[in-house]
């Protein structure tokens, strides 16, 4: 009874593989008969339009021609533009006004005719720790 079942497994199995190789060579087939393209030539890099001796070929055997192109015979130069004379005009100048600074009178460091206040940080003779010095600024 389990025999006979493989067996009849076995049977659907090779039977899903024929039919699918032979749909698969049926579209192949079908497939080159509709996209059937023409013959391809032997040698790629052969010129195109006729072939030479044919009184529609271009002339020549293949050498390159050189063609020298001359300037023409008169070269014309444009006449300059006129250009409108520009009559000067004056300008009145006005004098500059001389600044005069006042000389500014700086006292010599540590004297000062200000008195500061009587309480507080940096007063002379002062008693208090300070904070050494660790701000980053003054």
């Amino acid at each position: 009874m389990f025999a006979e079942r493989v067996e009849q497994r076995l049977r659907r199995d090779n039977r899903v593989w024929r039919l699918g190789l032979l749909f698969s060579i049926l579209f192949h087939l079908i497939a080159f008969l509709i996209f059937q393209t023409g013959q391809e030539r032997l040698w790629p890099y052969a010129a195109a339009g006729p072939a030479s001796g044919d009184p529609h070929a271009a002339a020549g055997g293949g050498a390159m021609r050189s063609v020298l192109l001359r300037p023409p015979l008169e070269i014309v130069i444009p006449p300059r533009p006129e250009v409108q004379a520009i009559e000067p005009v004056e300008v009145q100048v006005q004098p500059l006004e001389e600044l005069s600074f006042a000389e500014v009178e700086l006292s010599d460091p540590g004297e000062s005719d200000k008195e500061g206040p009587d309480q507080g940080p940096g007063l002379p003779g002062g008693e208090g720790g300070g904070d050494a010095g660790n701000a980053m600024e003054g």
